[in-house]
């Protein structure tokens, strides 16, 4: 469901929009996600919409407004409560009665004094917030009606000095949103509705909301933990202009020379560029292996290689059978996928066998395709990276390396004992706080709760003597895989017990005993600081399901069970650890 649905939100009607929501509520089970969403303007149709976004997330969406021109005043009863994000609509058009006629009246020092109470009322609401898992602000717009002026009135001069303000002073949980650029894509008839503004305040058309979930579309797929890992890309009249098979290598063009050559060689500059950033670029073409291989850092207009490449299945294979291939072999969902492909049967085929795979045609008009593919980057990855994304290439092939060591050994045990595995575990180490943000966020299999942590609340958690924030760095001989682990603690009411609140190891690493080596040091840990009991919890999703039985395999009783979610406890004391000699604890 959510491959190929929201892609096409801003091309959707409103009613359609409606009617998935409701077809979407009747279906989707998923876990509650909310938003509270405070304006000085009317905004609500943006509920419907925003709802239907989060539902295409297989999540479900609790939408809560605030009142009507109340921010201030609503930031500190939101202080106090807990939800997944906030959007704050700050309009400078209204900031009192019909503001926006009377701005361009006001003398300079009455100008001035609107700003600097704006500048408190920012002050507050950032204060209020800072401690939210995330805040979305809108940047500050006079354009609906400046949007002709070419020298800055007040108006413009007062848009100007608070979105600098803002810019300079937001709290890191706070992501900004640049209203302009909407606007820009959209144009003023097509965002504002001035008629409606005047008489109830409702300063949007449905236009503008639709493209506004979509502005923010990335920023709620790292909360949510959905961001893409993988780009695929098809290769004939893919990455060049021709079929390798029947016009040769000297018959595709890919030359920056060529109108069409220049397009492909550019959508190529985009993949290698977003390799370096951690994004896993494979191939997935019905073609002979040789022919393309023979193209990888041999053809002077080829611009990929086989160190931006991590994967590929050139084979004549059905390509939903390759594409599955591909997320076993490495080891990530699909619904981690982008597939790009010229052929329209081929785009069917994958979002009729594989909807979770977001599928991308190359479009008609050649011109536009590398703005489309840089359009999904900004979309659907990540493209802040941490140090540990732009290792991911060195990782998969290190991994690589791992799977064929492990072929020839044969035995799993003996092959494990080549490894020379060494684990550093840190505890509440301020400077791991992004990274570990970030596993919360996209770590999906070996995660008992899925909990979404962002860097604010890592670091309240740090912060905080009720926990310990735990991560684990993991290397062996075959290379450094990094921050690849987290344990949250939470200790009980009960002084004497202690909650595992998260635990969830990446992907990269399982299989390797990892999980129980560190379970034991936090066992070990506890029984050090004297509780006598461990409570833990699993909590059911589509992808977890793998480590639905790991803690009673490490002794720990069931205490509690339902279809969704079972309760275990531990008593420390009995606790026999399980000996693992080929793992090396490298003291933090």
């Amino acid at each position: 469901m959510e491959g190929n649905l929201a892609y096409n939100l801003k091309q959707l009607s409103y009613s359609t929009i409606l009617r998935g929501n409701i077809d979407l509520s009747k279906s989707v089970s998923g876990k509650e996600f909310t938003v509270d969403i405070l304006s000085n303007v009317i905004i609500n149709p943006i509920k419907e919409i925003l709802e239907f976004y989060i539902r295409s997330l297989s999540l479900k969406p609790v939408i809560r407004f605030g009142n009507y021109d109340n921010i201030v005043q609503d930031t500190f009863v939101l202080a106090q409560t807990e939800m997944d994000m906030v959007i704050v609509f700050y309009e400078l058009i209204n900031l009192s009665e019909n503001f926006h006629l009377n701005a361009e009246l006001l003398n300079h020092a009455e100008v001035s004094d609107h700003i600097e109470k704006c500048k408190r009322d920012i002050d507050l609401i950032f204060a209020n917030l800072s401690a939210k898992p995330l805040v979305i602000f809108n940047t500050f717009s006079s354009y609906p009606f400046t949007g002709s002026n070419i020298a800055k009135r007040n108006l413009g001069l007062m848009e100007l000095e608070l979105n600098n303000y803002i810019q300079q002073n937001k709290p890191a949980n706070t992501q900004l949103v640049d209203i302009g650029r909407i606007l820009n894509a959209i144009g003023a008839d097509g965002a504002y509705d001035k008629k409606k503004f005047q008489k109830y305040k409702s300063l949007y058309k449905i236009d503008f909301f639709k493209f506004y979930v979509s502005a923010i579309e990335n920023i709620l797929l790292k909360r949510t933990g959905k961001l893409k890992k993988a780009l695929i890309f098809d290769c004939d009249n893919t990455l060049w202009k021709g079929v390798i098979g029947e016009d040769g290598p000297h018959g595709i063009d890919m030359s920056p020379k060529t109108e069409a050559g220049l397009n492909y060689q550019f959508v190529q500059k985009i993949a290698a560029s977003l390799s370096q950033k951690g994004i896993l670029i494979c191939l997935c073409s019905k073609n002979n292996p040789a022919e393309v291989e023979g193209l990888l850092g041999k053809h002077p207009d080829m611009v990929l290689n086989s160190e931006h490449i991590v994967a590929m299945k050139i084979n004549w294979k059905p390509k939903d059978e390759n594409l599955k291939m591909l997320a076993e072999e490495l080891n990530i969902g699909l619904d981690s996928f982008v597939f790009v492909d010229d052929s329209d049967f081929e785009i069917n085929l994958i979002k009729t066998n594989l909807p979770e795979v977001l599928t991308v045609a190359v479009p008609k008009d050649i011109n536009e395709y590398p703005g489309i593919i840089m359009e999904i980057a900004q979309r659907y990855f990540n493209l802040e990276p941490l140090n540990e994304d732009t290792k991911k290439i060195k990782i998969y092939k290190e991994q690589a390396k791992r799977s064929e060591a492990m072929r020839q050994i044969g035995d799993i045990d003996s092959y494990l004992n080549t490894l020379e595995t060494k684990v550093m575990i840190s505890n509440n180490n301020a400077s791991q706080i992004s990274r570990i943000a970030q596993l919360t966020q996209k770590t999906n299999q070996f995660n008992f709760t899925t909990k979404r942590y962002s860097e604010t609340e890592i670091e309240e958690f740090m912060k905080n003597p009720a926990f310990h924030v735990f991560a684990i760095d993991v290397s062996d001989k075959f290379g450094d895989s990094g921050i690849t682990g987290v344990v949250i603690l939470k200790q009980s009411d009960n002084p004497k017990v202690m909650e595992i609140d998260s635990y969830l190891l990446s992907c990269r690493i399982l299989g390797r005993k990892i999980e129980t080596f560190f379970l034991n040091f936090i066992i070990s840990f506890c029984k050090r600081a004297q509780y006598r009991t461990i409570k833990s919890t699993y909590v059911k999703t589509n992808k977890n399901i793998q480590v639905r039985d790991f803690y009673v395999t490490h002794q720990f009783k069931e205490e509690q069970l339902t279809e969704e979610q079972s309760n275990y406890v531990l008593d420390i004391e009995s606790y026999h650890e399980t000996k693992i000699d080929f793992i090396t604890l490298i003291e933090s």
